[in-house]
């Protein structure tokens, strides 16, 4: 039985049905591929235009405009303002996160090992304990933040010893000129340690002091022990001392 045939002498669709079946010969036409003369012939006289123009019709249907495009564009730029910064702003926090614990990690190490060399006391200071530390140099020139809310130091200053280490941040203490102690050993007698996660001045970057407590814990400047002293005296607790990008 011949299809096209048979289908002649069937009357047009009602006009309600033609853009349905106009969008239906287009979908025939890119799953079967081009039709025979006789069905091309029958679409003209049902559907009142050219097969031919399928494929321009329905790309049309398909498309964007240059308007809509334009607007979708500026969607993802408003889009990109607010999420791109916050991004890197996360990324970069999380680095200096893993820096300062870095050098929690550092320092507890170096005070275990001075602990078993027999060199640790009462009137140990910080700096006694850089022999056991891994350290890239001693920096003499470079200016760094303190913990959040105190400024500025140099490296250049003999009060202080700044170690510039492999994460490429600073840590730095009380040079033995200071001559801050744990000015004790029970386990509220500490020293003290602060960390310059990119060795600059930068204050999104600030720094963070640790305390170092005579029984080996270690503790940043907000969480310090009531009672906590050194060899200069009672040393209180900073709850606003430590930046936002350090968590425990």
């Amino acid at each position: 039985m011949n299809l096209s045939r048979s289908i002649e002498s069937v009357p047009p669709p009602p006009e309600n049905l033609m853009i349905e079946l106009r969008l239906l010969w287009c979908s025939l036409r890119s799953w079967l591929g081009r039709p025979s003369p006789r069905l091309s012939a029958l679409a003209l006289k049902w559907l009142g235009w050219l097969p031919s123009v399928c494929h321009r019709r329905w790309a049309n249907e398909q498309g964007f405009t240059l308007a809509e495009l334009l607007i979708s564009l500026a969607i993802l730029g408003v889009i990109a303002t607010f999420t791109i910064p916050k991004i890197i702003s996360g990324q970069q926090n999380g680095r200096y996160n893993t820096a300062a614990h870095e050098v929690v990690a550092m320092v507890s190490a170096a005070y275990q090992q001075a602990q078993a060399a027999g060199t640790v006391n009462g009137n140990t200071q910080m700096g006694d304990l850089t022999p056991y530390m891994n350290y890239v140099r001693v920096d003499t020139s470079s200016t760094i933040n303190d913990r959040f809310g105190w400024g500025n130091q140099s490296c250049s200053s003999s009060t202080w010893i700044c170690l510039k280490l492999h994460n490429g941040g600073i840590a730095w203490m009380a040079s033995p000129s200071a001559n801050v102690s744990f000015g004790g050993a029970s386990s509220l007698n500490m020293n003290w340690l602060n960390f310059d996660p990119d060795a600059s001045v930068n204050q999104a970057a600030s720094g963070i002091s640790f305390a170092l407590y005579y029984n080996g814990q270690i503790t940043n400047f907000r969480d310090l022990k009531s009672g906590t002293v050194n060899s200069n005296g009672a040393v209180p607790a900073e709850p606003n001392s430590t930046p936002s990008w350090f968590t425990w």
